[in-house]
């Protein structure tokens, strides 16, 4: 069911999105130097770290094998993707009741943002089945801490960072959560969750021994951390850095039989990307700051100016902590979207919360994710795309909800099905009244006083 959603969708929907991100330009333009030989960046003579390697690698595979050739890569996506209901299964099982577990697995089976990614070149393809993978890895060695499940935890994780290095926060909460989950060794749990970080550390090492041989310098895994660290801080007017003319004039030319293999080509010719458009930004926000000359000294650049602006603007970071932890639920994407598979799950995460609070010691794995999560958001850059990783496990909570509600009430279902249908029926209201939705969350966010980017 799951791969057969997946591939309806790739066949269906149109090669070209509505709206393309920049993201998606990068990684298939890296993709493609690549797979001509010129390695891992821009041409033989620009070669970067600015992206993490997992995706754009992917991409390359498939491209030297095939051409560039995005209808493969969807496809080959579909395949990937179908493996989440599974492995989602395979770790809630351990934790939730067959019923419960079967439920978030038919979800994240028909989950509409999940199908969505199969038609993306973007990294949560690669990135959500492996934090999948290593969250089932984290239960397995919960249960019992061999070295073997150690040893295959900690690959996974590292492969995680590989794909998006986000997954850091996880990384540094294990030994912690480890060291209270064992309370008759407190001592050995916590340096097995040592253990389990040394190995993703040693899986990703690889990677930073390149990154030094290019660069000459420490990057652990990519380049972008300053300025998504500084995006916290600062709007980022993308208009002024993006022009689609020449691609939509192509779009509107060929209509759905417009390829996305030369959109994107198109779109690259007439971009920055990466490095070279995070220089302009800082040379456009910074004109009297030396200019980086390379993008290991821009990415530390970025940070110290977002450490300066914290230290100049202390309320700023209140502010921010505040904000960003609201954000994490927020109900709409980067383009203004609303969110409707995620406004649908998230009264039955809640209820689902509540629910199962008697079992709390139990579920302090997924409790650990989402800490992760909220860590990442508040720290960094607050936007729905980080969250996307973390919904698979969301879902079970709300499956286990929707289960208690359909059980509770056994009168022919009536009251489950009318809950049920409310909450769809509410969110297809929002969805096609998206705009006016979130002008009513922005004048709520400035009457509290918090900061609203400009439309």
């Amino acid at each position: 069911m799951a791969l057969v959603a997946r591939v309806l969708y790739v066949l269906i929907a149109p090669a070209v999105p509505a709206i393309v991100d920049l993201d998606e330009v990068d990684y298939d333009q890296i993709a493609r130097h690549v797979a001509q030989g010129d390695g891992f960046g821009y041409g033989p003579d620009a070669l970067s770290s600015f992206r993490p390697p997992i995706y754009p690698l992917f991409l390359a595979a498939i491209y030297w094998i095939f051409d560039v050739n995005h209808a493969v890569v969807r496809l080959v996506q579909a395949f990937i993707g179908a493996a989440l209901p599974a492995i989602v299964y395979l770790a809630a099982r351990r934790r939730f009741s067959r019923t419960e577990s079967a439920v978030g697995a038919f979800i994240c089976a028909l989950y509409p943002a999940f199908i969505g990614m199969s038609g993306s070149l973007m990294t949560e393809t690669i990135f959500v089945p492996l934090l999948a993978l290593a969250i089932l890895g984290l239960i397995l060695v919960e249960e019992e801490p061999t070295w073997g499940r150690i040893l295959a935890t900690g690959i996974f994780l590292g492969l995680t960072l590989l794909a998006r290095a986000s997954a850091a926060t996880l990384l540094l909460l294990i030994p912690f959560w480890m060291f209270w989950r064992f309370p008759q060794a407190r001592f050995q749990g916590f340096l097995k969750g040592v253990a389990i970080g040394v190995v993703a550390v040693v899986t990703v090492l690889p990677w930073t021994a390149r990154n030094w041989h290019v660069h000459h310098a420490f990057i652990p895994v990519s380049s972008n951390g300053g300025h998504i660290f500084w995006l916290g801080f600062h709007q980022l007017d993308r208009a002024k850095h993006q022009d689609f003319s020449r691609a939509e004039a192509y779009r509107a030319k060929e209509g759905r039989r417009a390829k996305s293999e030369i959109y994107f080509q198109l779109t690259a010719e007439d971009n920055l990307l990466g490095y070279p458009m995070l220089r302009q930004v800082y040379v456009n926000t910074y004109p009297s700051q030396p200019i980086p000359s390379d993008e290991a000294r821009l990415n530390r650049a970025y940070f110290a100016r977002t450490v300066e602006f914290m230290g100049q603007h202390p309320g700023a970071v209140v502010v921010k902590i505040i904000k960003d932890t609201l954000r994490v639920p927020y109900f709409f994407d980067n383009f203004g979207r609303y969110v409707f598979s995620w406004g649908c799950l998230f009264p039955f995460l809640i209820a689902g919360l509540w629910i199962t609070r008697a079992r709390w010691r139990e579920l302090t794995v997924f409790y650990v994710l989402f800490v992760s999560l909220v860590l990442l958001e508040v720290i960094f850059h607050a936007t729905p795309r980080f969250r996307l990783p973390y919904e698979p496990f969301f879902v079970l909570f709300g499956a286990c909800a929707g289960v208690a509600l359909f059980r509770n009430f056994t009168f022919k279902y009536s009251i489950a099905f009318a809950a049920t249908s409310l909450v769809l029926l509410t969110n297809l209201y929002f969805f096609y009244h998206s705009d006016s939705i979130r002008h009513f969350f922005r004048a709520l966010a400035g009457l509290v006083r918090l900061p609203v980017a400009p439309l």
